[in-house]
């Protein structure tokens, strides 16, 4: 009996091991997902690109992405209709590489183009000019997830604007080409996220 209990309890961890390895490896992609499990990676000209925070804290993260109404109305405090604006953010402080990049008008699923986008290497190398020229600077999102919280007005009378919640969740693709100002690139491949609406505005 003891031996059956040990076997059982070694098989168990092989197989937790064996789900989990790719996301701990850092030289291979995040598995592709559609639930809003936080992962973020691409290929950076070839090379495997995840997010590092600069503290293993619980609090401290290296990603994010914050989901808010395309237009609100002065009224209501409320969004006007289905269409979102999508921010998307990433850290490597490892690398001292920072990447942004931003969709607008989203109402489905579906391919949309990148609305803007910038990558900062060390010594403030900035590339943030989208290479028009290619037509590989999109993002495929395959799920959407909207949880909408409307104004209201707490006890203490103050008011909250209606707003996308922490359990909205978008998952998606994307590829880009960046260009600094002397015309050097960066070419961005293979990238996929699975996101909660976190923002990530003190990363």
């Amino acid at each position: 009996m003891k031996k059956l209990i040990i076997t059982i309890l070694l098989s168990s961890m092989i197989a937790l091991s064996a789900c989990g390895g790719e996301e701990d490896d850092e030289n291979s992609l995040t598995s592709p997902s559609t639930s809003g499990k936080g992962t973020l990676s691409f290929l950076l000209n070839g090379e495997v690109w995840r997010p590092k925070t600069e503290l293993s804290f619980p609090f401290s993260s290296s990603h994010g992405m914050q989901i808010a109404a395309n237009k609100n109305d002065t009224n209501s405090h409320n969004r006007v209709n289905e269409l979102i604006f999508i921010d998307i953010g990433a850290n490597n402080w490892d690398k001292k590489h920072f990447i942004n990049f931003k969709i607008d008008s989203v109402m489905h699923e579906g391919q949309y183009k990148i609305k803007e986008a910038e990558f900062i290497s060390p010594n403030n190398n900035r590339y943030n000019i989208i290479d028009e020229d290619l037509n590989s600077n999109f993002v495929i999102l395959s799920k959407i997830h909207r949880d909408y919280k409307p104004a209201y007005v707490d006890d203490r009378n103050v008011l909250t604007w209606g707003h996308y919640t922490m359990d909205s969740f978008v998952s998606g693709t994307f590829e880009m080409t960046l260009k600094n100002k002397n015309g050097d690139s960066v070419v961005i491949t293979n990238g996929r996220f699975d996101l909660k609406n976190q923002g990530y505005s003190n990363y």
